[in-house]
């Protein structure tokens, strides 16, 4: 008997699109207010989901509504030691909000929770340039918050705009960098690893230099993922990453390309489970890169789709841990 396996999957596949896209539109959109999003023509499937979450924000989120619009602009004196969370941020009816800690480094941006299962602490990047501190250390670049006193460390030091942060499934941390030679950075025992430092970051494929101290050798950067300016990040069990910029096509100008979604496939995919003990045992340590780019031509966004050729090379032939 002769199965297309190929041809049954996709057929499949697009039952369940079908199923699930009905089921969405079925959704009650009771509670939606007329006045939000008035000129909305039921064309844009995103704002079409936006609408229905809106809706339903009680029972999927927990509390009544999101906020009509954004906070107005700051007025006066901001984040002084007398102002509570609620002074400084807009919330929407039914949350509420505290300072976890006012120590942390300045522009801490994404963060992540760890370990990931019964988690006791944030891992947070630090969004700063590279340079030297008043006190001679490097910038700070990867912290951790304790969830329970608020306590802030610093794990690592010496990135450029460490931006893009995610709790590993074999326990480990991925930071990476949003900057045009941003690279991956890969630490084993984020809670027990402090105060390690980057002293040299080194060209897109070459090894970082890394000041010899306690808890250094737990940190590596991982050369054979993208060099790029990274945003968000998923990283799978398998140790496959789905990555990408924050590049829209025309984002730079009339029929101007945008950035790239990138795939990063390990050479051995991860099939075990629980924590690594040693870097050279995560799936990040060799495989190859891929990109996809959506290109804006006559002005018009998503009109073609690009596969760009692989972008990173084997990690194993420049001595890779």
């Amino acid at each position: 008997m002769n199965i297309n396996f190929r041809k049954r999957a996709t057929t499949v596949g697009k039952k369940a699109a079908v199923a699930g896209l009905a089921i969405l539109l079925a959704a009650p959109m009771a509670g939606a207010s007329d006045d939000w999003d008035d000129d909305f023509d039921g064309k844009d499937f995103g704002r079409l989901v936006e609408r229905i979450l809106r809706a339903q924000s009680e029972k999927y989120f927990g509390f009544n509504g999101p906020l009509k619009e954004s906070a107005p602009a700051t007025t006066g004196q901001y984040r002084t030691t007398s102002q509570k969370a609620s002074d400084q941020i807009l919330l929407a009816k039914g949350l509420k909000v505290e300072f976890l800690t006012r120590n942390a480094g300045n522009n801490t941006d994404m963060m992540t929770f760890f370990p990931a299962h019964n988690p006791t602490h944030l891992v947070t990047c630090v969004e700063g340039a590279v340079e030297t501190l008043s006190n001679g250390k490097r910038n700070p670049s990867v912290q951790r918050i304790n969830l329970a006193t608020g306590a802030v460390e610093t794990i690592l030091r010496g990135m450029s705009r460490c931006d893009g942060i995610t709790t590993t499934a074999w326990g480990t941390i991925l930071a990476t960098e949003e900057t045009g030679d941003g690279s991956a950075y890969e630490i084993l025992n984020p809670l027990t690893t402090t105060e390690v430092t980057i002293t040299a970051r080194g060209a897109c494929g070459v090894a970082a230099t890394i000041a010899n101290s306690p808890g250094s050798t737990n940190v590596i950067k991982r050369i054979a993922l993208p060099c790029m300016a990274w945003e968000g990040l998923a990283v799978l069990p398998s140790g496959v990453i789905i990555a990408g910029d924050e590049l829209r096509p025309g984002d730079s100008g009339t029929d101007t390309d945008g950035g790239a979604i990138f795939k990063f496939v390990p050479t051995t995919l991860r099939s075990t489970t629980g924590p690594i003990e040693n870097l050279s045992q995560s799936p990040l340590t060799a495989g190859s890169a891929f990109a996809m780019q959506v290109s804006c031509n006559n002005n018009n966004q998503g009109t073609t789709i690009k596969a760009l050729d692989r972008v990173a090379r084997s990690a194993t032939r420049r001595g890779s841990q």
